[in-house]
């Protein structure tokens, strides 16, 4: 879910107040005794506009994560399950064109499709490799274990045989 700028700003917490925790990559509260789960966000300069916000559970990134353009058009929009990319990633230039789309299967790369800003593609994935197939079936099988209830949820367009989603 997109989250309105007044929506961030009640729910979440500024980016800047929790405490990143280096080697072992995960955000913590403020108070850096536990790990951060909630909305962040960042700020312009000015403050008058969103650059960042994002879903964390348990100190990874977890649901949507947005930033923007300084212009305040959107720059990318990925959906992360604890800490890794699954589901489907766009990028848009500073005018609002899409220039890349593409779908992640537990942090892997399953295709992706690559436009200039003249809209010609200009790089295309249509399927993982055999070797990345293989990295993907042991995530799920690792991922229903770990989370079983949260991954009977998720989805899989590109295993599932589903198309290319609306641009």
């Amino acid at each position: 879910m997109i989250r309105t700028f007044e929506e961030v700003l009640q729910q979440g917490v500024p980016y800047d107040e929790l405490v990143e925790e280096y080697m072992e990559d995960v955000v913590l509260r403020p108070d850096g005794d536990a790990p951060f789960t909630g909305l962040a966000y960042e700020l312009s300069g000015d403050g008058k506009s969103l650059l960042y916000h994002g879903e964390y559970l348990e100190g990874l990134p977890h649901g949507i994560s947005v930033f923007y353009h300084p212009n305040g058009n959107y720059k990318s929009k990925d959906t992360i399950f604890h800490g890794t990319g699954h589901g489907w990633s766009r990028r848009w230039d500073e005018q609002g064109n899409l220039i890349f789309l593409g779908e992640y299967i537990h942090g892997i790369s399953a295709r992706f499709r690559e436009w200039d800003e003249s809209r010609q593609l200009t790089d295309e994935k249509m399927e993982p490799s055999n070797m990345e197939k293989a990295i993907i079936d042991q995530r799920i099988r690792m991922y229903k274990q770990h989370w079983p209830e949260e991954s009977a949820g998720l989805s899989y367009d590109f295993l599932e045989n589903k198309g290319w989603p609306e641009e």
